[in-house]
């Protein structure tokens, strides 16, 4: 009995490994997510910040000084874009790589979700063509009728 207990002990260890990984893996996706995602709205509101139109006196005094401030916004704001794109490709990392663990190591859960959705579509397209025949039959009934009245009432004949 001692060695099927050493090996079911391992196993109970490889499993409890492996779903630990995958938490720090979850984690760190989840870490990645907020900051990118922080990233994106900070620099989003600094722009608007950096784009308001400043009107003070002594900023209309010098023309010199309109210059420099116009070019420190406009470089404030060419910095903030460029850290947005690289949030923003952050994110599309982020979305492979999560992409890839599902495939690589949730084999199961996608194999079971995807028999689920074929189960769904069987149904649901059973359900469309039985109310497809049951149209049809409805159709087929009323041209019917509409013969036998034709035909009763008005005394054509085909």
């Amino acid at each position: 009995m001692k060695p099927t207990s050493k090996i079911q002990q391992s196993d109970n260890k490889a499993s409890n490994k492996a779903l630990v990984n995958k938490n720090l893996v979850i984690q760190d996706y989840k870490s990645r997510l907020k900051d990118n995602v922080k990233s994106i709205n900070d620099n989003f509101v600094q722009i608007l910040n950096a784009s308001k139109i400043n009107i003070q006196d002594d900023y209309f005094k010098n023309p010199c000084s309109k210059l420099c401030d116009h070019l420190a916004h406009r470089n404030e704001i060419a910095t903030r874009a460029a850290l947005m794109l690289r949030a923003a490709d952050e994110l599309l990392r982020l979305t492979h790589d999560m992409k890839e663990f599902l495939i690589l190591r949730d084999f199961s859960f996608l194999a079971n979700t995807v028999k689920q959705a074929e189960e769904k579509c069987d149904k649901e397209t059973e359900q469309l063509l039985t109310q497809h025949d049951q149209r049809r039959l409805d159709n087929n009934n009323l041209i019917c009728d509409i013969e036998k009245e034709i035909s009763d009432h008005f005394h054509i004949k085909y």
